[in-house]
């Protein structure tokens, strides 16, 4: 789905809350079933080269972020600097991105029937079938085994992320206690915090109790101005801050 204006107001709260010295750019990538995969990460590779190399930005000074969908695509981008797509020109960077904020990540396609798809099915906004659905149009294949390491990062072996450590140095891993979601996302934490984490690099894994899938942008969606009360949103906020 794309980027609507609950995600826009969660996005310029914070923003707001972080001072005038920062600024927030949104990747208006194409949507499937019309434009599937590596589309989104095609586009979100060239933005960042042409950040980094037409602008001359310096990634040290950039957070990289994303929530659900776009957790999933921030994640093949630091994936695709590591270990460049075979599809997409590879991008090299003069030194790494500052950190990466990972909200709610998409990090599982497949895993549809874990425990929290039963344990929250009430509790959350999505279910399996519509996710089965969305991932096959995402994927541009009805397999629901059609991902790979970029498309579905819990399919990534700890190895794989220990490089990643040269591409960023911080990450921020946030999932709700009630997702039906998070049972990917702790998996995919678990993984990543063996291989990113051994290597060098610091992530914070964090799952706020009674909370839903991305919360704190739900409430915008919603039309809620403060915090729930979990303080998913000053999880969120402290932890941006301490990297500016």
């Amino acid at each position: 789905m794309p980027c609507g204006p609950g995600h826009q107001t969660w996005l310029n709260d914070l923003q707001t809350s972080l001072g005038p010295s920062v600024s927030a750019l949104l990747l208006a990538y194409s949507l499937a079933p019309e434009h599937p995969y590596p589309t989104q990460l095609t586009q979100a590779v060239e933005l960042l080269r042409h950040l980094t190399e037409t602008e001359g930005r310096d990634p040290a000074d950039m957070i990289l972020g994303g929530d659900s969908a776009g957790g999933n695509l921030a994640l093949g981008l630091l994936s695709h600097i590591a270990h460049p797509h075979p599809q997409i020109q590879p991008l090299r960077l003069q030194a790494r991105i500052g950190a990466a904020l990972l909200i709610s990540p998409w990090a599982s396609l497949t895993q549809t029937h874990t425990p929290a798809f039963t344990e929250n099915r009430e509790r959350d906004m999505f279910d399996a079938r519509t996710l089965t659905r969305w991932s096959g149009a995402f994927l541009n294949s009805s397999s629901p085994f059609a991902g790979d390491y970029y498309s579905e990062p819990v399919l990534a072996s700890s190895e794989w992320w220990a490089p990643v450590a040269d591409v960023v140095g911080e990450v921020l891993i946030w999932a709700g206690e009630n997702e039906v979601l998070k049972d990917g996302i702790v998996a995919f934490a678990q993984k990543f915090s063996r291989g990113f984490g051994a290597a060098g690099g610091l992530v914070h894994v964090v799952v706020t109790p009674q909370a839903c899938h991305e919360e704190m942008i739900v409430e915008r969606i919603l039309g809620y101005k403060g915090d729930s009360g979990t303080g998913s949103q000053g999880v969120i906020e402290g932890w941006v801050k301490a990297k500016l």
